[in-house]
């Protein structure tokens, strides 16, 4: 029960820093958000700490998402996401998150 309810939570958590990075070139502060977004995600989805959850799926594909927008935002603001660029290259890589950056094209595999 517990670890559905975490799972729920950071399903929450990701859908709010996607909206956050939608709305940041409005709020021009887009480095600032893509920063903060990129030191949070930074560590991965910790899906281990989910599987008896059910919502690990769930999980990975926000996280996706959410990482996809912030590659897209900090592509195009390359100069001054130069922190968030090195950020993006710490988070912790699996062959679920390949396909996500392959299709942001951050990365070409």
């Amino acid at each position: 029960k517990v670890r559905h309810w975490r799972g729920k939570a950071r399903v929450k958590a990701l859908k709010h820093m996607h909206e956050l990075l939608t709305n940041a070139d409005k709020a021009k502060a887009v480095t600032h958000i893509a920063q903060e977004i990129a030191m949070m995600l930074r560590t991965g989805p910790k899906c281990e700490e989910l599987y008896c959850g059910g919502l690990t799926q769930h999980v990975r594909t926000e996280f996706s998402k959410t990482l996809q927008l912030l590659v897209k935002i900090t592509s195009q603001h390359l100069s001054q996401c130069s922190e968030t660029v090195a950020l993006i290259c710490i988070i912790p890589f699996s062959r679920f998150l390949s396909l996500s950056l392959s299709l942001s094209f951050f990365l070409s595999v």
